[in-house]
């Protein structure tokens, strides 16, 4: 594993609303909100932002985000920031505790969306890898510090297979919770050429989470993030090819279950904590015919929590609810994500947000 710089921020002055003209915009209500999550339990929200790239030229953007090219530029940047914050703060009443983000830039915007419009709830503690591998990258905002950060990067045959893994111990009054944020290679190019890539970085996740559970059984882990890949993958692949997440109980071929992930909606069907090879609870079968990403008019549940035992039993964390955030102005009139719009200075993302909320035992 390359060693990688990590960013890890405490709490900054917020900025000025004199430094950007319209930002006396920023002034986000929840009158559209029906506010989710309830006030109790600890709340964790995984939101893909499509694309929060900054004002900066770093010369790394996607060319519709590059302000050298005069396209992108502070309005749109701080316009989408304050989209993505309005979504942030719909999801629960004082806002989620821990925020995961993916297709963020850099630690650049986590600040500004945390110092601007998060401004005054509570967030303490940004952590973002300083990778060059990707244009993108996984980030965290939280109200808990941070006890240990690993970034991890998955290749395969020496050449890297998607972006850096970003595993996170938070403190969370006396305990630990450890989050996996990911966002695994998309299907561009093909599902099943591009299934490897996948797989490489869910059998990289479960040999690390053998180690931690090895020293630890009782450990509180939670893989979260945009995978790629529905949680039912290899049936939808007819059981053609190998898929990064099975669920449990499906007649594979035993080299199968070295890397894929597997996965149940069944707490009675999960290993014992401290299992070599754990089974994850998915809650996606609480919600069956929903979704989070919309394909060819039809939901896809490609982002993820993903649960080890340890969160059922009587000690630590424990589940409580999950949910997915879907308000009536984040979709248009077909029920589609409203994605960002630079033509049109609108929009949010192509993925609605997940809300996971836990109780402290």
């Amino acid at each position: 594993m390359k060693k990688k710089k990590i960013h890890l921020s405490p709490l900054q002055s917020p900025v000025k609303l004199l430094a950007v003209p319209f930002l006396l915009l920023a002034l986000i209500s929840c009158t559209r909100c029906s506010l989710g999550g309830g006030t109790e339990g600890i709340t964790i929200l995984s939101y893909n932002c499509e694309n929060l790239f900054d004002d900066v030229d770093n010369g790394t953007e996607y060319a519709a985000y590059d302000p050298g090219l005069g396209e992108w530029n502070a309005n749109l940047y701080y316009l989408k920031l304050k989209n993505i914050a309005e979504v942030i703060l719909c999801s629960t009443r004082r806002g989620p505790d821990i925020i995961a983000l993916q297709e963020i830039e850099n630690e650049h915007v986590l600040t500004d969306l945390r110092d601007t419009f998060l401004t005054g709830k509570g967030y303490r503690t940004i952590v973002t890898p300083d990778s060059a591998e990707s244009a993108v990258r996984c980030g965290f905002i939280s109200r808990f510090p941070v006890s240990y950060v690993r970034i991890h990067s998955v290749s395969i045959d020496g050449k890297t297979a998607g972006r850096s893994i970003l595993e996170t111990g938070f403190s969370i009054d006396s305990a630990t919770l450890i989050l996996f944020n990911n966002h695994w290679k998309s299907k561009s190019g093909g599902a099943e050429e591009t299934e490897p890539q996948r797989v490489e970085a869910a059998g990289y996740i479960k040999n690390r989470i053998s180690q931690l559970l090895e020293e630890s059984p009782n450990a509180d882990i939670i893989i979260l993030g945009d995978l790629n890949e529905n949680v039912d993958e290899f049936e939808r692949v007819n059981n053609a090819y190998q898929t990064a997440l099975i669920m449990e109980g499906e007649d594979v071929p035993p080299a199968y279950l070295a890397k894929s992930i597997s996965v149940t909606f069944d707490v009675e069907a999960l290993s014992p904590p401290g299992t070599a090879a754990p089974v994850f609870y998915s809650p996606w079968g609480e919600l069956p015919g929903k979704g989070s990403y919309m394909y060819n008019s039809s939901w896809e549940t490609i982002d993820h929590f993903l649960l080890t035992a340890s969160l059922f039993d009587s000690g630590g964390f424990s589940y409580s609810s999950f949910e997915v955030i879907e308000e009536d102005f984040m979709v248009n009139d077909r029920g589609v994500p409203l994605r960002w719009n630079s033509d049109l200075q609108q929009g949010y993302s192509d993925h609605l947000p997940i809300l996971l909320t836990l109780v402290k035992d």
